[in-house]
């Protein structure tokens, strides 16, 4: 699966493709330093805070670009069968806000289970995500 994040005019434009299309599926903005429930906004892949009565793969999810100015990261997350926590499916390149013009990103998803370090832009060691 991937992501791509474009910020243009206050809003950032999250594409999502080849995902699991659980109805559960959904999109967040979180601070680099949060755990999954401190999303900032979030949609589900209707672009809505309704749930879906269907899966989506793919889809493009709208949100508000957070108002204070810092370093932000979007996630795809999921809740599979029989689990009671969302599960992060991939996570972007961390993205500032307070720079002028468009920034367009990659995605950086996990390739498996494991601990996976977040770097500051400046390079230093932000902490360590689990996944899996």
């Amino acid at each position: 699966m991937t992501t791509s994040i474009n910020l243009s005019f206050g809003q950032l434009t999250i594409v999502v493709t080849d995902g699991p299309a659980g109805i559960r599926d959904w999109v967040g903005i979180f601070d680099p330093d949060a755990d999954n429930t401190q999303y900032l906004d979030w949609r589900y892949l209707n672009n809505r805070q309704t749930r879906p009565l269907n899966g989506l793969s793919s889809a493009t999810v709208i949100l508000p670009a957070p108002r204070a100015d810092g370093y932000y990261e979007a996630r795809f997350l999921t809740m599979p069968p029989g689990k009671t926590k969302f599960e992060v499916l991939a996570t972007s390149l961390m993205f500032s806000i307070g720079c002028p013009g468009t920034i367009s990103l990659t995605p950086s998803p996990p390739a498996g289970s494991g601990d996976y370090s977040l770097i500051k832009p400046d390079g230093s060691n932000w902490g360590v995500v689990r996944v899996g």
